[in-house]
C-alpha cells in the first residue's frame, strides 16, 4: 500500500493530531520521554516521524499498538543498560524525520524486545573482538551474536509516492478546505514507460481522469463512487447508460440505486453524457468526507502480476542479494562465537503470515528467497556465520536460511540453544 497527503491547513490539522499524539503517549511513558510534549508549529519537523504518525493516527482505539508497545518495551529495559550520552543519542534517532534511519533502529529495538520477552538475556550494541560492535548479544547456553539490518523502502514504492504526493497537492485547491479526499489506484495502470516508472506521465493519466470524468463534482452527490464499476462496462456506453442499466438489472448491487438521483438534476446533465472510455484509467475508486483541514490521499496495491509488482519481485531479490554482501563485507561478527544475520523487510512482504510462509509481494517466493541468500553465501566463506533470517515486522514472522560454510561446531552450538525455538 503506497499514499502521499497534502495538508491544506497545517495549523488546524497537526494542532489536532499532535493533541492525539500527546494524549496517547500516556499509554505509552518511555516513548513520552523520548518525544517529551508536542506542539505545533514548534515541533513541525516530527509530522513526518513514523512514531508520532502511529501516536496520532486518527480514529484509534484505545488498544495497545503492536509496533509502539514492543519499542516500548524495548526502551524500558534497553535505556536501563545506557549511560547518558548512549541514551540520548538513541533518542536523537528516535526523534528523527528520516525515515530510513528511523526504521533501522525501531528494527533493533523490536528484535532486542522480542528476544527479551522469551526470558533470554539480551545485552545491546555488544563490542566484537575485531572491532566496532553488532547490534545484540544473547547470552544462551552458547553466546548468539545478532547483525540486524533493513532493505530500506523499495523504490518503487519511493517513485510511486512521489507520482501521488504531486497529484495530491494538485488536487488539494479544488477540494474545499473542511473536505477529505481518498483516490485508490490501480498501480498496475500507470505508465511504466520509464525506467522504473514515468512520473510526468502517471501523474497526467490521474489528473485528467479526474478533469474528464469530473469526479469531484460527482462527490458531491455521494461521498463514494466506484469507478471500476462503470470501468466494467461496455467504453462506448455513456454514464447516464450504466446507472439506468444497473437501476434495471441490478448490475454491480445498488450502484444504479445510489446514483439514480443525479438522472434529472440539471448540473449533472454534461457528465451524464461522459463515456466510459473516460472513466478508464489508474483511478479505481473515490471517496470525499469531512475532514479537520483540507486533506488528500493516494492509495494503491501492489497486485500481481503488474508491471509494479513484476519490478518490485525483481529488486526485491537484487536487494536481498547486495545487502547480505555489504554485510559479510563489514565483518561485524564474533569470531569463532555463532553469529546470525537478520535482514528486516517490512515494507517488501505482504504481513501476517506464519513464520513459515514468507510472501514477499503476496506471492510464494519462498524458494526464490531461500536461493537468492544460499546462492550469496555459497560465494563467501563465513563459518562463524550460521544463517540469515529474513522477517516482516519482528522475527516471528521469519524466513531461515543455512549458511552452506557455516562451522559444524558452530552449527551445533547453536542447535543447543533456546534462540532455535523462536527463529531457524
Amino acid at each position: 500500500m503506497t499514499y502521499a497527503s497534502y495538508i491544506v491547513n497545517d495549523q488546524s490539522y497537526y494542532s489536532k493530531r499532535f493533541r492525539e499524539a500527546n494524549r496517547r503517549m500516556q499509554q505509552y511513558p518511555a516513548l513520552r520521554e523520548v518525544f517529551g510534549s508536542l506542539s505545533w508549529p514548534e515541533d513541525k519537523g516530527l509530522r513526518t516521524n513514523s512514531l508520532v504518525l502511529e501516536l496520532s493516527r486518527e480514529q484509534r482505539s484505545e488498544k495497545d499498538v503492536a509496533l509502539l508497545s514492543s519499542v516500548e518495551d524495548a526502551l524500558g529495559s534497553v535505556t536501563s543498560k545506557l549511560n547518558s550520552g548512549e541514551r540520548q543519542d538513541l533518542y536523537s534517532e528516535l526523534r528523527s524525520s528520516d525515515r530510513r534511519k528511523l526504521m533501522s533502529r525501531v528494527l533493533e529495538l523490536v528484535c532486542y524486545q522480542y528476544f527479551h520477552s522469551q526470558g533470554l538475556q539480551v545485552t545491546p550494541e555488544p563490542a566484537v573482538s575485531g572491532g566496532g560492535e553488532t547490534d545484540l548479544r544473547i547470552d544462551d547456553t552458547n553466546p548468539v551474536y545478532v547483525e540486524i539490518t533493513r532493505l530500506g523502502t523499495p523504490d518503487t514504492e519511493l517513485e510511486i509516492e512521489a507520482v501521488y504526493q504531486s497529484v495530491a497537492e494538485q488536487l488539494t485547491g479544488q477540494i474545499p478546505r473542511n473536505k477529505y479526499l481518498r483516490l485508490d489506484v490501480n498501480s498496475s495502470k500507470l505508465d511504466w514507460s520509464g525506467t522504473p516508472l514515468n512520473k510526468t506521465g502517471s501523474e497526467k493519466m490521474i489528473l485528467k481522469q479526474v478533469q474528464r470524468t469530473d469526479l469531484l463534482k460527482l462527490l458531491q452527490h455521494r461521498d463514494g463512487l466506484r469507478l471500476r464499476d462503470i470501468q466494467s462496462m461496455s467504453s462506448d456506453w455513456t454514464l447516464r447508460e450504466v446507472i439506468e442499466d444497473s437501476v434495471r438489472y441490478g448490475t454491480h448491487g445498488t450502484f444504479g440505486a445510489d446514483w439514480e438521483g443525479i438522472l434529472d438534476k440539471p448540473q449533472f446533465a454534461p457528465i451524464l453524457q461522459t463515456r466510459v472510455e473516460a472513466f478508464e484509467g489508474p483511478v479505481i475508486s473515490a471517496m470525499m468526507g469531512d475532514a479537520t483541514g483540507g486533506l488528500v490521499e493516494l492509495h494503491s496495491d501492489m497486485n500481481s502480476p503488474s508491471p509494479a509488482a513484476s519490478k518490485q519481485e525483481t529488486r526485491f531479490l537484487e536487494r536481498i542479494e547486495r545487502k547480505v554482501e555489504t554485510k559479510l563485507d563489514k565483518g561485524q561478527r564474533e569470531s569463532g562465537e555463532v553469529n546470525i544475520l537478520c535482514i528486516g523487510a517490512t515494507h517488501w512482504l505482504a504481513r501476517g503470515y506464519a513464520k513459515s510462509n514468507t510472501h514477499p509481494l503476496g506471492r510464494n517466493q519462498q524458494v526464490k528467497i531461500q536461493n537468492t541468500i544460499h546462492d550469496t553465501l555459497v560465494q563467501h566463506s563465513v563459518p562463524e556465520l550460521v544463517g540469515v533470517v529474513m522477517m516482516e515486522d519482528d522475527p516471528a514472522k521469519s524466513l531461515w536460511v543455512e549458511n552452506p560454510s557455516a562451522a559444524s561446531d558452530l552449527v551445533t552450538a547453536y542447535e543447543s540453544t533456546d534462540v532455535t525455538r523462536f527463529i531457524g
